[in-house]
């Protein structure tokens, strides 16, 4: 990614964008096993819309710092938000399949604007531990869009549980799916694995298995990354006291 497009790694001392982000996130995936319980809900389908619009629009706010990342940003946030809203007009996957297309690279693209901030602070502040959590989730809903885009695509590929609540329209299937994923990507990222929900074809087992990699690489590197850096701040603070 351009240098250009990466957030300034020093934060003011007000600075909450991340903890902003990460309070949206937070809310989305407490209240989607809610929207799972009564899915045919509307106010509950429309709560979950409105939450995921919101987490789109705190995540380009995380990254407005840099006048291009926000534009890109924005640019893959508008389709996303207008694809969900419309699905309740437009009885068609169209929608859909737009927003979940450029809501994976909006997601994609600012997790990983977010984290190259994370990587090149040269100090941990709770403003960096909340970037880094927030990758983490953002990793788990850009897979959730995936997975259920891949189903929209390619019906079958996963073995889901079964809907008996009676014929839906395509709007609440819609976000009865994506709150499905939601639940199956946190589960694979942190490779939990209950075997509830199954990839059945190959490019789904295959994609399953990279997310669980990921998941398991992120940790790793990054809470090295982070402890180093701490380590060397506490050092150097020590040192500094030493010579006075």
């Amino acid at each position: 990614m351009p240098e250009s497009l990466i957030p300034s790694s020093s934060p003011g001392p007000r600075e909450y964008r991340h903890a902003v982000l990460l309070a949206t996130l937070l809310s989305l995936y407490i209240i989607n096993p809610f929207v799972q319980a009564l899915f045919s809900s509307h106010p509950a389908l429309i709560l979950l819309d409105l939450l995921v619009s919101t987490t789109l629009l705190t995540a380009t706010y995380a990254v407005h710092r840099n006048k291009r990342a926000l534009l890109v940003a924005a640019v893959f946030a508008g389709p996303a938000i207008a694809g969900r809203w419309a699905s309740y007009a437009v009885h068609s996957d169209w929608p859909f399949i737009l927003s979940h297309c450029f809501g994976f690279f909006f997601l994609a693209f600012t997790g990983g604007a977010i984290l190259l901030n994370v990587l090149r602070s040269v100090r941990v502040t709770g403003d960096i531990v909340n970037g880094a959590v927030c990758v983490y989730m953002l990793v788990s809903l850009a897979w959730a869009f995936l997975f259920s885009l891949l189903e929209v695509l390619q019906p079958g590929s996963f073995n889901l549980p079964e809907i008996s609540a009676g014929p839906l329209d395509s709007a609440t299937m819609d976000v009865h799916r994506l709150s499905i994923f939601m639940y199956y990507s946190l589960v694979t990222l942190t490779t939990l694995g209950y075997g509830d929900i199954t990839p059945v074809t190959l490019l789904a087992r295959n994609l399953a298995a990279l997310e669980a990699i990921m998941g398991q690489l992120y940790i790793a590197i990054l809470v090295a990354r982070l402890v180093g850096l701490h380590i060397v701040h506490s050092s150097q603070a020590h040192a500094r006291k030493q010579e006075r």
